[in-house]
């Protein structure tokens, strides 16, 4: 064997052969991209949506006073005319929660948290609604359908917001539960069991006390 030949056979022999690592899943089409388009443009739209203020404020109040006592308020401190009625704050943590946002970073921090938490609301609904129909188009296209419908209260940023987002989740839960138990109908598999036994207690107690 020629010493010429020897080198060809070399180098065909330590030619790499590329195989595929990832399916076919996870290529990015432009149904992704467009998906990814309507969801940053919903991010940058609410940041700079001008906000109705209505009783933010008086929940702002309520936060620092839980804060500063250290307790939940069992009258309405914002109301001399109603002094002695007896009063039962259902969205406590919520005022919190807005108090110290604002302590930290004033008014555009609360516009920022307003932003993260009714932006999640629908990634989390987008979600769902794929889940559900197992095509991305129409899954946007539901969750534009949704914000259309709670279009009034978009606008609006009170503890609702957060309770927006927790039913996103709770129905995440619900329609990924449904489906993997439909798929596994004639196995007993019960994996995945323990999000709902731990996702849906921690739901309804953040619920209950953030928007009662």
């Amino acid at each position: 064997m020629s010493i010429e030949s020897l080198s060809v056979d070399r180098s065909a022999s330590s030619e790499p052969t590329l195989t595929p690592v990832l399916s076919s899943r996870w290529a990015f089409t432009w149904q992704h991209l467009a998906t990814t388009f309507a969801f940053a443009a919903l991010f940058v739209f609410l940041n700079h949506l001008p906000l109705r203020p209505t009783d933010l404020w008086s929940h702002v109040v309520y936060g620092d006073r839980i804060v500063a006592e250290r307790a939940i308020p069992t009258v309405d401190p914002l109301l001399p005319l109603a002094e002695g009625m007896r009063v039962v704050d259902l969205s406590w943590l919520a005022q919190v929660v807005f108090s110290q946002t604002f302590r930290f970073g004033g008014a555009e921090a609360l516009v920022s948290l307003f932003t993260v938490v009714v932006w999640l609301s629908y990634v989390v609904l987008g979600r769902t609604c794929f889940l559900a129909t197992k095509n991305l188009a129409v899954s946007t296209l539901l969750t534009g359908l949704a914000l259309n419908v709670g279009w009034n209260r978009l606008t609006t940023i009170r503890p609702e917001n957060f309770a927006l987002l927790l039913f996103a989740v709770l129905l995440w839960l619900l329609t990924a539960h449904r489906l993997r138990r439909d798929d596994s109908i004639l196995v007993d598999d019960r994996r995945g069991e323990w999000k709902l036994w731990l996702g849906i207690p921690l739901i309804f107690v953040l619920w209950a006390n953030l928007h009662g």
